[in-house]
């Protein structure tokens, strides 16, 4: 994971990069916003990845092994009918 964080900076250093070229250009302010979305939305990307990165697989357990609900949408165990799904 380590790699493809490395690689995510690497490509938001080069888009940054060619934001400051294409500014020392004069371009106008449609060029200049159009250029800078654009390292804006691969941090966003670089940012989401890292948070998906960070979530574990399977129910979260407490220290005793139980099933954690605290940050569940009923907050306790909930047997759910068909009917009750829907």
């Amino acid at each position: 994971m380590l790699t493809l964080r490395l690689l995510s900076l690497l490509l938001i250093e080069k888009k940054g990069d060619g934001v400051t070229q294409s500014k020392s250009a004069k371009p106008s302010k449609q060029e200049i916003i159009a250029a800078v979305s654009e390292p804006t939305k691969a941090k966003e990307n670089v940012l989401r990845l890292e948070e998906r990165s960070k979530l574990k697989p399977g129910l979260p357990l407490k220290d005793d092994g139980k099933i954690a609900f605290e940050n569940d949408f009923f907050k306790g165990q909930a047997f759910l009918t068909v009917s009750g799904q829907l």
